[in-house]
């Protein structure tokens, strides 16, 4: 109940000491560490640390969702509706993706230790993908003419809530 939230207060505290890059990089250690701690978790076998090194997991998948839903208002601002429900929709084709590639192996350990791989490999995608013209490294990118393109598109329909 709790790590959700501390995902989105971490992002927020990034934010005021970082801008925009601050959030994206919570989402990608969040994402990271969430993918390292599968992978561990996939290979211990004493139970005791397993369910540790679960719980630890299980905060990190957490708090990447509370800094998903930080940066969620940014990536298009006119249709934050829109862009939530598709995050939203996301986590399920995820949870139904990773559950079907479980079944198809014959080890849940590997798997695990696969889908691991597959998160801390996403947490990299932070870096491609720019929020309010800010990428994680580099130069903020100029959003001008998609701002321009919203505003059209907003004109001709009259709805200033329209993409």
């Amino acid at each position: 109940l709790f790590a959700r939230a501390l995902g989105g207060i971490f992002s927020d505290q990034l934010y005021k000491s970082s801008s925009m890059r601050g959030r994206l990089f919570g989402q990608f250690i969040c994402l990271l560490l969430e993918g390292v701690f599968l992978v561990t978790f996939s290979r211990i076998v004493e139970l005791g640390t397993a369910v540790a090194i679960l719980m630890v997991f299980s905060i990190f998948v957490q708090m990447a969702e509370g800094t998903t839903f930080s940066l969620t208002p940014f990536v298009i601002p006119v249709a934050v509706g829109q862009v939530s429900g598709i995050v939203g929709a996301g986590g399920n084709i995820g949870a139904v993706s990773w559950n079907t590639m479980i079944k198809a192996l014959d080890s849940v350990r590997d798997a695990y230790y696969y889908l691991g791989f597959i998160v801390i490999a996403s947490s990299f995608l932070t870096f491609l993908y720019p929020v309010s013209g800010t990428y994680l490294l580099g130069k903020a990118s100029n959003n001008k003419l998609e701002a321009e393109e919203i505003k059209s598109d907003t004109e001709l329909n009259g709805n200033e809530h329209a993409i």
